[in-house]
């Protein structure tokens, strides 16, 4: 009887974890703009210990711890590259809300970004938000596959019709 019971808090314990997840997502942002980067630590009740953001690009692929968050809501920056003046905790500890904002984002900025929870007992959690940094002068192919269009003049003015956004 009491094997059986271990069993199943043992199993109770390891279902509760596995829900356990940080959730965020992957954005785009022109240059110059500010963009959010959303980061939350849902399903628990475990004790927060602290948040990192750490920093990876093409170039550089191992990541690169730039910012500690801690409980009680203190921020301190790690490496300089550049983010510290332009990094500002937006998130809430006690919400399990680790979210920050880039301002005036620059090419440079591009990469993927990846927040930690880390979280007593059972450890860390994470999530990567890929962040695509368009500039403001950017060219692009625009790829059409036609299937039936009855002449050339038609598909002009198709392609032409189509409203792109100027920066």
């Amino acid at each position: 009887m009491l094997r059986n019971l271990c069993g199943v808090i043992l199993l109770m314990i390891q279902r509760d974890t596995e829900s356990t997840q940080v959730i965020g997502g992957r954005r785009t942002v022109v240059q110059g703009e500010d963009v959010d980067l959303s980061c939350r630590l849902i399903e628990t009740t475990e004790d927060l210990e602290q948040i990192t953001w750490q920093k990876s690009t093409w170039e550089e692929t191992q990541k690169h711890n730039f910012m500690l968050i801690y409980p009680n809501g203190a921020i301190k920056f790690i490496a300089p590259n550049g983010l510290k003046a332009r990094v500002q905790f937006i998130g809430n500890p006690s919400e399990n809300l680790g979210s920050i904002r880039i301002t005036a984002v620059r090419l440079l900025d591009e990469g993927t970004f990846t927040c930690i929870f880390s979280v007593f007992p059972s450890g860390a959690y994470t999530t990567e938000i890929p962040l695509t940094v368009l500039g403001k002068n950017s060219s692009f192919t625009l790829c059409i596959t036609v299937s039936m269009i009855d002449s050339v003049e038609r598909l002009n003015v198709i392609i032409n019709t189509r409203k792109v956004r100027s920066w």
